[in-house]
């Protein structure tokens, strides 16, 4: 990053997407921390104050320094009809590769699967509710080495096994 991307992008905990109605409950709960938010759609009044570019999408250059700047990465997969995590997740978005492979580190919460991709105990921590995505933050806030080796971990299974190269070998071969 720039000097001046520092400035923009920098904080403890990061989050990229669109405000749905679980996210703006979940993230009202971290407003204590330095925290970033990027994407559309955001009403939490409680938010206002940490939306960059509130009516823009990013684009893939910007989410790279967005991954880059924070020292958190918060992956929360939508719902729209749970307050915060969906204990019945079923699938695994495209974000937790794009944060891995961009080198960022990231916690998530338990989608169906993601165990077959990333290792929760080395790759990418996983959250189950507000009280334990706040331990996480603490915790890895205050373990930057093991924060950035988590994260080389997750980029370089990322790299090695999930790019689009080898989706399109394994559906070739299907």
């Amino acid at each position: 990053l720039s000097k001046d991307d520092v400035e923009e992008y920098a904080c403890d905990v990061a989050f990229a997407g669109a405000g749905y109605f679980n996210r703006n409950q979940f993230l009202a709960g971290l407003t204590d921390y330095r925290l970033k938010i990027w994407g559309t759609e955001w009403g939490s009044r409680d938010l206002q104050p940490h939306l960059r570019s509130p009516d823009e999408r990013f684009t893939p250059e910007q989410f790279a320094k967005i991954v880059s700047g924070a020292a958190i990465n918060l992956n929360l997969h939508s719902s729209a009809t749970h307050a915060g995590v969906d204990p019945r997740c079923d699938a695994v978005n495209p974000r937790v590769f794009e944060i891995a492979a961009c080198g960022g580190f990231q916690i998530c919460d338990p989608c169906w699967g993601l165990d077959r991709f990333f290792d929760p105990a080395s790759e990418v921590p996983v959250y189950r509710d507000l009280a334990a995505c706040r331990k996480l933050i603490d915790y890895y806030l205050a373990h930057d080495t093991e924060r950035k080796a988590i994260a080389a971990q997750a980029r370089e299974r990322a790299l090695r096994e999930h790019t689009y190269e080898h989706r399109a070998r394994q559906m070739i071969a299907f």
